[in-house]
This record gives C-alpha cells, structure tokens and sequence, in this order.
C-alpha cells in the first residue's frame, strides 16, 4: 500500500465577458489562459462562465449561484474588463 500524499487542488471558476467585439477564438484563448493560471496556483479550473450578450448577467448570475452552491470562495478573470459591461466602470 502507498503512503504518497494526494495533494487536492482547491476549485475556482472562471468568468469572460465575451463583449459583441470579442471573437470565438479570442474567448477560446482567454479560457485556456484561465487554465493555465489556476493550475500555475494550485487551483482546478472548475468551469469557465461567459457571459455572451451585451448588457446581460446570466452568466454573472450563474456563477455566483454556483459559488454560493458548491463554497467555491474563488474566481479568476482575464483582466478587470470583464466585470462590467461599460468599461469605464470596469
């Protein structure tokens, strides 16, 4: 029998605003980008929530009752773009 460790990575969610300007691939892009940062921190990219319509927050809503659901304390953005639709405010 093994006596290794199992070291559990802590859960985090992802979330982009893909804004009409942001393409598919860029969005595609920025999602592996959120995988590679939560790996790099010790985390596992739970899911990555994107927010798809100008001035809606379905997927805003989505992940927070997630959060709220699964106690994931945790979420990680592209940059601070993401968190408003007017970037002024972001």
């Amino acid at each position: 029998m093994s006596t290794e460790t199992i070291q559990v990575r802590r859960p985090i969610y992802g979330y982009v605003r893909a804004l009409p300007e942001l393409h598919i691939t860029e969005v595609l892009r920025l999602s592996r980008e959120l995988h590679v940062f939560a790996e790099r921190e010790g985390f596992t990219l739970a899911e990555v929530f994107i927010e798809r319509k100008w001035l809606h927050s379905v997927a805003w809503d989505a992940l927070v009752t997630n959060c709220q659901r699964h106690s994931v304390r945790n979420v990680v953005v592209p940059s601070s773009d993401h968190l408003h639709t007017l970037p002024a405010l972001s």
